[in-house]
Parts: C-alpha cells; structure tokens; sequence
C-alpha cells in the first residue's frame, strides 16, 4: 500500500498566494503520485500540533512547506517520533532547504519529495527544545528580539536586513562562559557565537561552512573581542564563508556546548526567538529521518 504523506503548509501574505500555492501542491501529488492530506498552520506553533495530530493519524511522513521557522515548528513534532521529515521552500528564509540544495521550483522540490532517498542526520537538544540548522546568541539574538512582528514575508526580509545593520552600531559585546564537552574554555567577551549542524542561516549566510548533518558534532563559530568597526567590515565575509578564517574567530566541534553569563543573552534557533542564557547543546546523531536530492 502507498504511503500516505502529510504536507503542513506555512501561508504566506495574501490568500490567494497561499491558495495558488496549495493548487500547485495537489497539481504536482497527482503527477507524482503523491497519495497526500494537506494542513495549513493557522498561527505560531500550531505547527508543532499539526505534526503531533499526523502522527496519531497514521502518517509516517511529514513535509515542511515553509520557512526555516516552519521546519523548526515540524521538528519539535517529529522529534524522537521515527517519523520522516521532507522540506518545501515556501518563507522568507529558506536556509535549511538551501544547504540541502533543495530548489524553490515547486516542482523540483516535489520531485525529491516523490523519490523518498533518506537519509538520517543530527538533530540538537538546546535545554528542553530541538533544532535542526542553527542556533546563535550574542548580535544574532538581539537582532532577533528586537524584530517587530510582521505579517508580510516580504516586509519582513526587508525589515530584518534593516535589523542587522541598525544592531551591527549599537551592540555591546556579552560576557559569556564557554564549556566544551564538559572542559571550560573560559570566559569570552562575545559578538556572536553560532552552534551550527546546518550551513546556512539568516538569509544565505555561510556561517559553518565545515557543518555536517549527519557527523555526530556541533559545529561552532565564536566571534569575540572585535570593534564594532571590525565586526561591520568583516560581515560581508560570512556569505562566503570566509569569516572563519579571520583574527577573532575561532570554529571548533563538540558534541556538547554549555554557555553561561551573568547578563541577558537572547537565543534564536532556526530564526525563532528560543530563550536566553544559560543553555546547553546536546547533539543527537543520526536521529532524524530526512528527505534528500
């Protein structure tokens, strides 16, 4: 018998894309031959809901048709569960699809979807939540909680390019204890630090250009100690993946990361706001079952 697949769909702005969107979705299941149920998320983490309800229907896969905030919803109902986890590009940032090579053509990506090869990677635990790219704090998580809330995808690219530049002048760097699989490393004076399993994040940043999905480590990359000035000039680097290789950067792996300060450091995990310090990372390898090119 056809395996049934469960496509939980993020709307974007406007219901006539959303609808036009989900047209082309059934379109592309009766050319594959797709046996397929569609849910549209109706709010913030109704996500996690949709793919919890899958699973007790019966489902075995769940698509993410979204951005990298809906695949970090989907996770955090597939987490533990055995159940695979497939990816459509359809929201304002699509880094985790883009690491994976997953294309924006509808019906590209639908083709990965009907070929089913996969794969078992990584998943991390940060404290009591999942995620399955990355995690930052330091300028990553102010710029973050200092985001306005937008209804327009759009707009919002728009507003948090704005975000970073404006934060990029008036950030003031964090003191924060690093513990490397249970051996302090010390107390770093912190522009960013990324705990990466994915690549790509906040827009096409290559932030862990060595991360691995599937090799049972934490990749992290720990800014510290730069000017304002410095920071500004060598951000354009990350996009390339250059960062890495410059005074003040130092990217090591791990298998688990403990952070700790005295003062407010937000966290953002695959885009979303997720906490402040401390916090602790645990890697779980080949933990997830994932639809691949």
């Amino acid at each position: 018998m056809k395996e049934k697949i469960k496509f939980i769909i993020n709307p974007k702005s406007g219901e006539d894309k959303t609808a036009n969107f989900i047209r082309r979705i059934k379109h592309y299941c009766e050319f594959f031959k797709i046996d397929s149920s569609i849910s549209v998320t109706k709010g913030k983490s109704h996500g996690i809901e949709l793919a919890d309800d899958a699973m007790n229907h019966g489902f075995h896969t769940i698509v993410a048709v979204g951005g990298d905030g809906t695949v970090h919803e989907v996770i955090h109902g597939l987490a533990g569960k055995k159940l695979t986890l497939g990816v459509i590009p359809f929201g304002s940032s699509n880094d985790f699809a883009r690491g994976l090579n997953i294309p924006r053509d509808v019906k590209e990506a639908m083709r990965i979807i009907a070929k089913r090869k996969i794969k078992e990677v990584d998943i991390v635990a940060m404290n009591d939540q999942f995620f399955i790219n990355i995690s930052s704090l330091g300028f990553d998580g102010e710029v973050v909680a200092n985001l306005p809330k937008m209804k327009s995808k759009h707009l919002f690219k728009f507003v948090y390019i704005l975000g970073v530049l404006k934060e990029a002048f008036r950030y003031k760097k964090k003191k924060v204890r690093v513990i490397r699989d249970d051996v302090d490393m010390g107390i770093f004076n912190v522009n960013l630090i990324a705990i990466a399993n994915g690549k790509y994040y906040g827009h096409g940043m290559l932030v862990a250009p060595h991360a691995e999905l599937d090799n049972g480590l934490l990749d992290v990359v720990l800014i510290h100690e730069l000017s304002q000035l410095r920071f500004v000039m060598n951000f354009p680097s990350v996009f390339k993946g250059t960062h890495i290789y410059k005074d003040g950067v130092l990217n090591f792996t791990c298998k688990k990361l403990v952070l700790l300060s005295d003062e407010k450091v937000y966290i953002e995990s695959d885009g979303e706001l997720t906490g402040t310090l401390p916090v602790e990372y645990k890697v779980f390898p080949k933990f997830q079952k994932l639809i691949v090119p």
